[in-house]
């Protein structure tokens, strides 16, 4: 298994406990491919770099985990295809 790292942005239209949801969605499809969590933390909400789709601010949340090789296409697939 190697380890991973998985860094995503929430838009500020979700309010904190559906950011919440949001996280326990992503780490309930880690979990069901196999992998190990050993780090997911909310950073909060921070100001981006430069606007996307109009939107100033995000909510990061940073995962590591581990996992094999071969799960990374279809989980890169299946994130993908969330909301």
């Amino acid at each position: 298994m190697n380890k991973y790292e998985l860094l995503y942005i929430v838009g500020t239209q979700y309010t904190d406990p559906e950011v919440e949801g949001i996280q326990k969605k992503v780490e309930a499809l880690l979990l069901k491919n196999g992998a190990t969590i050993s780090r997911n933390e909310n950073a909060g909400k921070i100001r981006l770099a430069y606007p996307i789709k109009k939107m100033r601010h995000g909510t990061y949340i940073l995962l590591h985990f581990d996992a094999d090789p071969s799960v990374l296409k279809e989980l890169n697939r299946q994130l993908g295809l969330m909301d």
